[in-house]
């Protein structure tokens, strides 16, 4: 003869049941909620078809998305901020125009492509905010070759420190997936700051790698 107390079988059966029903209920309104937006994206294409400006807007945002999720997996692979890049340095073009004179202080760096005749504008730019922070050493690392740069810098009053970096080796060291792109190291040769936005022009990055100074002089 069985010990088993009839009404607690009968209270696990309840439960069992009660439980089947939640899940059930949150079935249903799961394949609700996925009718419901399934309904809102077809009413949102079909305005689309008959809206040109509503098509301009979705491909807009759509776009930024996207651009929004490559940008965040390129800076993945950025370096952190307080690594040493004295290896790199030393092991550069870098290493010879850092150990010069009047050297000492931070270190800016602007990575620009393989032309540095095609940034003229830019680079005047750059140099007008460098003549506002002498204590800096503002330094251009190009993609170009020794030889068209000196070319560049003859054919031009500008006065920058440009580094060749044909081969890009400098410029992957440091994750330039974009140029102009801006870093500063501090008097030992870390990362102090690393430019996380492809947008910003030569003002505002200048106003953040030099917070101090409220503005570009």
């Amino acid at each position: 003869m069985s010990d088993r107390d009839p009404s607690a079988a009968g209270g696990a059966e309840l439960k069992r049941g009660a439980g089947g029903s939640r899940n059930e209920l949150a079935a249903s309104r799961l394949h609700l909620l996925l009718a419901t937006w399934l309904l809102c994206l077809a009413g949102l294409l079909y305005s689309a078809r008959q809206d040109p400006e509503l098509t301009t807007w979705i491909k807009a945002t759509w776009d930024g998305c996207v651009r929004e999720r490559k940008m965040a997996a390129a800076l993945r692979d950025d370096p952190s901020l307080g690594t040493s890049m004295l290896t790199v340095i030393q092991r550069s073009p870098l290493g010879a125009r850092l150990a010069g004179p009047g050297s000492k202080g931070p270190t800016v760096l602007v990575f620009i492509g393989p032309c540095a005749a095609c940034m003229s504008r830019l680079l005047s730019a750059w140099q007008s905010v460098a003549a506002g922070h002498p204590e800096s050493n503002l330094i251009i690392v190009s993609r170009d070759t020794r030889e068209r740069i000196d070319r560049f810098l003859r054919q031009t009053r500008l006065s920058l420190r440009i580094v060749e970096d044909p081969k890009g080796r400098i410029s992957r060291s440091f994750n330039a997936v974009w140029v102009p792109r801006a870093c500063r190291l501090d008097s030992d040769g870390r990362l102090a700051w690393i430019q996380k936005d492809d947008t910003l022009s030569v003002r505002a990055i200048a106003a953040r790698l030099w917070p101090e100074s409220g503005r570009v002089k």
